[in-house]
């Protein structure tokens, strides 16, 4: 098998995060198309991608243990043909940890071969036995493919500047660790007795997993051994074992020698991993090893490393901020062992000590179940922590402070939409003022003028969302008091000049909420001249760009202007709106099928459902519906939004399906009035004739 480096302007592929390419052999077009995205990215020129001219079997998977990404182009050959070596990958990705990106050529729908396939394989391979593992990537055949892949990339590999950061500040010193390739485990065993030590977090360790198949080896390892500040052997009796060319092995023929002629004695730490015999040791190593310490004496290692003097004796903690790069840098496994546990409480000790970037990232980790479960609640906690940290930290960094309050902030899983999708609407509020007063302060030389306007007239219309706080429950008073902070908005953003496609979204949906907010006020030809003044951008968007969050967005309008009608009421124009929305959200869903797709689509299919003149027809798409939101609620049960939804949506397919019921009952009614009508007149003519 050759392995193949590919990196922006052909680069040295060292000290980048490292991503490995699955392809089947026959999908050349499909492989070079997704290498070429991944180094045309932001993140690309940070980024080294290795392809291979044959899919690696469990062995040759075993060399690429270092990678920071796995993508895998899912064609019908490699779902397909290549079922099991897919499936393999993705067991492999789940037992070390290493974050996996499908991209699907195919229909990702487990419901449709050969995606269906490649699920229960791959669902068995990691253990799941019920079948329904179903892993999220973008499509190639989707509009916004592009947009759907960056995101997804952006959220799996960290950021150029962030990876810098981590290899320049993190770490104190480097150990340089041997081992056979036989004793990876003990090896492991060895980092992690010695990051377990006090104070030694902080010390970088590089072993040979980190390197890759395609790279120098002898040139990488040496330099590295050489730069290091102490080296360390994994001690086992395999060290004295010939290679399989009948030969020293690597360790025994290069690496020992050199770190003795390169390394004093107290830089040579020696750590027996497993009992091992001392007099080979001694006799076929050259120099001899004597002198080890048990991997399972942290006493003996502890004093080791101090006499390696590579610890600092001023015995000062790390800052908030170091722990922050620590704790990114054992979660992503750069320069140290993949260690989510350890990452996970070092980011809470630098959350804790103040550094809000570790506070956002434990929120993101709640919310992508990275390292631990999903935990809505945990997640808003420390998003929440986030935000107050950034408002905490706007004098000594003004800019600093914005970048993460919005971060944080604003966005499809920002603390602005959590908050209200938890019943905080007064919390939900706070956020968006905090983040206006911030900008209103912030100094001119931190914003140009259009950016701060733009981010101004967000927080207006952030704060005025009434979707999630039961409009029909607010007063007159409080609608009007939402629609002067739309108002507001939307007046700065239509006193700029110009604005580019974001500014236009949020405009459109500015316009979406005046007219929500109208139509509670009852003023419906308002209402409709605001949704159809957001469907007209939205469309010009959709039209322009093709992105999703578009046309989902303009999904929703059209579902909201149905509504509309609906309460009129204009049933025909109902249907009609409610039929744009379903067929926007059919497409959105089929080429993606995100969470928040499929609850775009089961809001589609209910409002639809419910007015069709066909009670059975109606009944099919809102049962639809409801198996939607149902699963939608498995997935994420901690949202209390999605389950009242859900309640809603079963209500009213139940009265959905006792409509025939209601119309037998009613037209029975009828029948027996006119019936006793009837029987009435008669008696009374009867009675008239007898007279």
């Amino acid at each position: 098998m050759t392995f193949t480096q590919h990196t922006r302007g052909n680069t040295t592929g060292k000290n980048k995060p490292q991503a490995f390419l699955l392809a089947a052999p026959g999908d050349a077009k499909e492989s070079a198309q997704l290498v070429e995205m991944l180094l045309d990215m932001t993140i690309g020129a940070n980024l080294c991608v290795w392809t291979s001219d044959e899919l690696p079997d469990s062995t040759q998977l075993g060399q690429l243990g270092d990678m920071s990404l796995f993508v895998l182009a899912m064609t019908k050959s490699l779902a397909g043909e290549h079922t099991e070596a897919a499936a393999g990958a993705v067991r492999f990705c789940y037992e070390h940890k290493i974050p996996l990106l499908p991209v699907y050529y195919i229909s990702p729908s487990s419901a449709t071969e050969p995606a269906g396939s490649f699920y229960r394989a791959a669902g068995m391979a990691v253990g799941d036995r019920k079948g329904r593992l179903e892993l999220d990537g973008p499509r190639a055949a989707s509009k916004d493919f592009k947009e759907q892949f960056a995101r997804k990339l952006h959220t799996l590999v960290m950021s150029d500047e962030l990876s810098e950061e981590i290899r320049r500040d993190a770490f104190e010193k480097q150990i340089f660790l041997s081992y056979r390739k036989i004793d990876r485990e003990q090896a492991l065993a060895v980092m992690k007795a010695i990051h377990d030590l006090p104070l030694c977090e902080s010390l970088a360790i590089w072993f040979d997993d980190f390197l890759i198949a395609g790279q120098d080896f002898n040139e990488e390892i040496l330099k590295q051994l050489l730069d290091s500040d102490a080296f360390a052997l994994t001690v086992t009796d395999h060290l004295t074992e010939a290679d399989k060319n009948g030969r020293k092995n690597y360790v025994q023929r290069e690496e020992w020698p050199r770190a003795a002629q390169s390394k004093t004695e107290e830089k040579r730490i020696l750590v027996e991993a497993e009992s091992t015999d001392h007099s080979k040791l001694s006799q076929e190593m050259d120099p001899p090893v004597t002198g080890t310490i048990p991997v399972g004496d942290s006493q003996a290692l502890r004093e080791a490393i101090v006499r390696a003097r590579l610890l600092d004796e001023s015995g000062q903690e790390p800052t908030a901020r170091q722990k922050y790069l620590l704790g990114m840098a054992y979660l992503s496994g750069i320069r140290v062992e993949k260690d989510e546990e350890r990452a996970l409480r070092l980011l809470n000790e630098a959350a804790d000590t103040g550094c809000g970037e570790a506070a956002l990232q434990l929120g993101f980790m709640y919310l992508a179940r990275v390292g631990v479960e999903r935990n809505n609640d945990e997640a808003l906690r420390w998003k929440r922590r986030a935000f107050d940290l950034a408002e905490q930290q706007f004098m000594k960094d003004a800019a600093m402070a914005l970048t993460l309050a919005h971060r944080t902030a604003f966005g499809s899983d920002g603390l602005v939409l959590m908050e209200y999708a938890a019943d905080h609407p007064e919390a939900a509020r706070y956020v968006c003022r905090g983040m206006r007063s911030m900008l209103n302060h912030a100094p001119q030389r931190v914003l140009d003028y259009e950016t701060k306007q733009v981010l101004l007239a967000q927080t207006w219309l952030d704060e005025s969302e009434i979707h999630f706080e039961k409009p029909a429950q607010l007063s007159q008073e409080e609608l009007a008091r939402h629609r002067e902070s739309v108002e507001t908005g939307l007046g700065i953003l239509n006193a700029l000049p110009s604005l580019d496609d974001e500014g236009k979204y949020q405009l459109a949906g500015g316009y979406g909420e005046l007219g929500e907010i109208a139509r509670w006020q009852n003023r419906q030809e308002e209402s409709e001249k605001y949704y159809r003044k957001g469907i007209s951008i939205l469309q010009e968007l959709a039209d322009k760009t093709g992105s999703i969050i578009y046309r989902r967005s303009l999904a929703g309008f059209w579902d909201a202007l149905g509504n509309l009608y609906r309460y009129a009421p204009d049933f025909e124009k109902a249907r009609e709106a409610f039929g744009r929305g379903l067929k926007l959200s059919e497409a959105i869903y089929a080429e993606r099928g995100l969470p928040n797709d499929m609850e775009g689509l089961a809001i589609s299919l209910h409002n639809y459902g419910s007015l069709l003149d066909d009670d059975k027809e109606g009944e099919k798409l809102m049962t639809r519906a409801v198996e939607l939101l149902e699963k939608n609620v498995e997935e994420n049960p901690q949202d209390p939004y999605l389950r009242e939804e859900l309640e809603a949506f079963r209500a009213d397919l139940r009265k959905q399906k006792n409509k025939p019921l209601i119309t037998a009952l009613i037209s029975l009614g009828i029948v027996l009035i006119i019936g006793g009508a009837i029987a009435g007149g008669i008696f009374y003519l009867v009675s008239e004739i007898l007279a």
